[in-house]
């Protein structure tokens, strides 16, 4: 099992806890989030400095790919997602997870926090559409299955990092995700086998 953007091992973690017998490895561009996995995950679980982003030269296949919060920094997700599935086997599987637009429409979000780093446009919220993704992975031979994300319980905001996410219910008792760009999340697992 390959994470991409495996940040500080949570789902690595996780997926260890869980599932002993796999092997597990993670792929992570920020050096200070590579050197905090490698410190709360067992040594058995590779973590590799790689941008998906420019050409790779791995021979390492893996029979599940998953993409967890991720594909959304990307404005144009393509060759990121030909490199993965240039490392996966044949029978192999990509599972992403993200806020994406049930309608075909891709959304490019950019951002500017106004107390730090005012000068700078920021990104990583592309809101990409399902259908857009459908037809990438069906060029590429790759069948999908959409399933929609609906959190059971309150998660709460960051008063420091507003533009992390956060719940809250509606009017028919659901809860809903948003963030500090007051953007309603329609999170999706998709799968593509």
């Amino acid at each position: 099992i390959l994470d991409i953007g495996s940040a500080n091992g949570e789902l690595l973690y996780n997926l260890n806890k869980n599932y002993k017998s796999c092997e597990l490895t993670g792929y992570e561009l920020l050096p200070k989030l590579i050197s905090t996995a490698r410190k709360n995950l067992p040594h058995s679980i590779e973590i590799k400095k790689i941008d998906i982003t420019k050409k790779i030269n791995i021979s390492k296949k893996f029979d599940i790919i998953i993409v967890s919060g991720v594909i959304s920094i990307f404005d144009e997700y393509e060759k990121p997602l030909k490199n993965l599935l240039k490392i996966l086997n044949p029978k192999g599987q990509i599972y992403i997870f993200n806020h994406f637009n049930k309608y075909p429409i891709d959304v490019f979000i950019k951002y500017r926090t106004l107390k730090k780093n005012k000068h700078i446009l920021q990104s990583g919220w592309n809101v990409h559409s399902i259908e857009g993704l459908k037809k990438f992975f069906s060029k590429n031979k790759k069948k999908c299955k959409v399933f929609k994300f609906m959190p059971k319980n309150n998660f709460l905001g960051n008063k420091k990092d507003p533009i992390r996410s956060w719940t809250f219910k509606n009017s028919k008792n659901e809860h809903l995700i948003t963030n500090g760009l007051s953007i309603l999340q329609d999170q999706y697992w998709l799968k593509f086998y």
